[in-house]
């Protein structure tokens, strides 16, 4: 449902993008700005925000996004690549369960 949404925009986008060397797979390279990672798991844990971070990494990329739905419920969690980029949001710490 979310890739119809980008098909429907005028946004540029690549789905389930391969990191050549580790094999590890982007969920959505939006705009060639933004890494958008699909999660449905009842929490979000450290070890996803810092995949994340290797994947901004990877990239070259100051933008990333955890998007989580579970339970019919979406959660929203941006990660910067900057250690301010928590600001407001929860920490990855705090989000073990």
């Amino acid at each position: 449902m979310l890739e119809r949404k980008f098909q429907g925009s005028n946004l540029a986008y690549r789905r389930e993008h391969r990191l050549a060397d580790v094999g590890d797979i982007v969920d959505f390279l939006v705009d060639d700005k933004i890494i958008l990672e699909v999660k449905a798991k009842r929490l979000i844990l450290k070890e996803d925000f810092y995949q994340l971070q290797r994947y901004l990494n990877h990239f070259d990329k100051k933008l990333g996004l955890i998007v989580n739905f579970c339970l019919g419920i979406s959660k929203l969690f941006p990660s910067v690549d900057s250690p301010a980029c928590f600001h407001g949001f929860p920490q990855p710490e705090r989000l073990i369960a």
